[in-house]
């Protein structure tokens, strides 16, 4: 019985993940621009004989732009990451095919 009851459980959480798998094409709604960053963030450089982090390094961290284009299709919302050069040609409205943005008519 528990192991028919583990197979259940996992068929559920496989089927649950599929659905709310993220759409890599559709119509455009939205686009978003984030700026360049960097953060300072710290790592553990040396440790105590007890296994705690006794010396900490300071290290700076890069983040790139970021343009993003909203996406919808079939009723299912998502969003996609892309280059700067398909991000400049997108509008809202157009189609994005995963790799090309075409007027949606």
């Amino acid at each position: 019985m528990k192991k028919i009851l583990t197979v259940v459980a996992s068929a559920l959480a496989v089927a649950a993940l599929a659905a709310c798998s993220p759409i890599s094409s559709g119509t455009i709604t939205g686009k978003h621009y984030e700026p360049a960053y960097t953060y300072v963030s710290t790592t553990c450089a040396a440790y105590d004989s007890k296994g705690n982090c006794s010396v900490t390094m300071p290290l700076t961290n890069y983040v790139d732009d970021e343009y993003r284009l909203d996406i919808t299709r079939g009723g299912k919302d998502g969003w996609v990451i892309v280059s700067e050069h398909t991000y400049d040609g997108a509008r809202v409205g157009d189609y994005f095919s995963g790799g090309d943005v075409s007027a949606d008519w």
